[in-house]
Order: structure tokens, then sequence, then C-alpha cells
């Protein structure tokens, strides 16, 4: 039996994947098994919804990303040489004065600056995954061996883990960018999956351009959760619909 690994830790991932025709087709697929990582709080609550015969919910392992591993985003998510990244850093997120702190503003500002050259995204694609701590999810893998590693944002401090790990391992790897602004802002794309799925075509354009990654390994899905709307079959008829909502079947509906 084939084994993917879907690492999902927050409810964008689980709207995005979950919740949409993908996980039901991939729920039938004869001799497939789906493993679904979340938080260890929300296990519950994953179990009650999604688990199946084929369909194992367990709990990401507990790790905080280390200091190191924090200031190892914080260089990757301000080495994206864009505007939006600039605006990012201006702005700020935590100063009250409106920007970040003088000493992180003038770091982040200075791997902005490195950010445009080639070579030096290079040499950050091969040094900072060094200080990622992939171990955390040695028992995971070994209990459930998989084929495949999904990672749905790439840039949180687990997807950057499995990622390594599964390199190291030589297991294939998909990704997923998690929105639409994500390569511009926040994922440096420090370990590049093998196949990477993207929403739009200019998403799939910025991930050439921004993120260097080879345009023939991407697919262009459309946003999954927005499947419902393009499917010609509603759930509903329209009595079923005004009966649900208690509506007066003799008037028009306007949404």
């Amino acid at each position: 039996m084939k084994v993917i690994l879907i690492n999902i830790f927050d409810s964008n991932m689980t709207r995005n994947i979950l919740r949409t025709q993908v996980f039901g087709v991939l729920r039938k697929v004869p001799g497939l098994r789906l493993v679904i990582l979340v938080p260890s709080v929300k296990k519950e609550a994953y179990v009650k919804e999604f688990s199946a015969d084929n369909v194992i919910v367990d709990a990401l392992p507990k790790a905080a990303p280390s200091r190191i591993e924090s200031f190892a985003l914080f260089v990757c998510h301000h080495s994206i040489h864009t505007h939006a990244a600039r605006q990012l850093i201006e702005g700020g997120w935590s100063a009250e004065e409106g920007r970040l702190p003088l000493p992180k503003y003038v770091i982040a500002r200075f791997f902005f600056f490195l950010g445009q050259f080639r070579v030096y995204r290079k040499i950050a694609r091969k040094i900072l995954p060094i200080f990622f701590q992939e171990n955390f999810f040695e028992e995971t893998f070994n209990r459930y061996k998989p084929d495949l590693i999904f990672s749905p944002t790439i840039y949180s401090e687990n997807d950057i883990r499995l990622l390594k790990l599964a390199k190291k391992k030589k297991i294939k790897t998909v990704g997923m960018i998690k929105s639409w602004d994500n390569l511009s802002s926040k994922d440096f794309l420090l370990i590049p999956p093998d196949g990477l799925v993207v929403h739009t075509e200019l998403v799939r354009d910025e991930a050439v351009r921004v993120g260097e990654y080879p345009r023939e390994h991407i697919l262009v899905s459309g946003i999954p959760q927005y499947d419902v709307y393009a499917n010609p079959v509603f759930p509903l008829s329209r009595e079923e619909l005004f009966q649900y909502f208690k509506l007066d079947l003799s008037k028009k509906l306007v949404l």
C-alpha cells in the first residue's frame, strides 16, 4: 500500500485540501493510505471528521522552532527581494512605532539587499536547511513509511523539517503554494519539492521568476476550495435550499 503523508497545521490547509473534492478523490484510490498530521490539540476533532479505513490522523511532534530555526526562517522571509517583502519590512509587525525594532529592521534590510543576488540565494538554500531539526519526524517516518510527502506551505518549520528528511531518505515530495501572495512575501522555497502545485498562472510565473523553480515541474491546479462552484450538480435543489433556510418559495432569491 502506498502512503501519502500530509502536514495540516491550520484551518487554511484544512480548507485547501481536506474539505475539497481532492480529498474525496484520494480517499477512493485503491491501495492508497493517507496519513494526516495535525496539532495534538486538534487531533480528536480531525479524527472525528476525517478518519476512515484508509485515512489515519496523527499528532504532529511537539517541537517549537528553536532559536536557530527561527533565525533561519527570519533570514528566508527577508531574503525575498520583492516590493511586497520590502513593504513587510517597512511596515513591521510588532513595534508600536510602526516598524520592526531597529536591530531587527537593520538585519532584515541587510538580507533583503542580499536577496537580489542569485549567488547569495543559492548559498542560502545550501546552508540554511542545515539548521532545521528533521529528526523530530524520524519516528513518524519509521511508523508509516511514506512514499510521498505533501507539503501544503513549504515555508513553515514543520514543512521544512519534513522536506529535509524526505530528501535525505530519497522520498518524493510535492509542495503547494498556500496563497497568492506567499512567493512574493513569505515563501523563499528553501527546500524546493520535486513537484509544485500553484493556484494560478500568475503564481506559476512568480515561482519561476522569484522562487527560481523549474516551470516544467509546476502544476496549475486552480483554487481547490472553489471547485464546488464549478460543479454543475448543485448539492441541493431550489426547494431543498429554501426549505433548509426557511425561505418563501414564491419569492426570488438574491445571493
